[in-house]
């Protein structure tokens, strides 16, 4: 005995042509119906992520510049007045700068 299921119609087909229906989640239906997983599902909307990630570079090129360059830059600072500021590249400590009461220093790491 052998059953056609048609999704597309949620319908049930039995052997002798009877039919009976079945419900199904819209969004698990369009799922199934289109092959999408959770990566396809995201890629429907590529588009829009591109026009996003553009849009947030013209924003703010100094991110996307410190990803390309592989240098990340982090600043501590407290109330007292001394501030630390690190900078990375490729994972290492690159660079270290701080200041106290308008006393600055530079160390640099290779």
């Amino acid at each position: 005995m052998s059953l056609t299921v048609d999704l597309a119609n949620q319908k049930v087909i039995s052997p002798n042509g009877k039919e009976y229906s079945f419900e199904v989640d819209g969004f698990r239906k369009h799922c199934l119906l289109n092959g999408l997983d959770d990566i396809g599902l995201t890629l429907e909307h590529a588009d829009d992520i591109r026009a996003y990630e553009a849009k947030r570079r013209a924003e703010a090129p100094w991110l996307f510049d410190a990803i390309n360059n592989n240098l990340i830059c982090s600043r501590l600072s407290t109330l007292s007045g001394f501030s630390l500021s690190m900078r990375y590249r490729q994972g290492r400590l690159w660079e270290t700068h701080w200041s106290e009461n308008k006393a600055k220093t530079r160390n640099k790491r290779k």
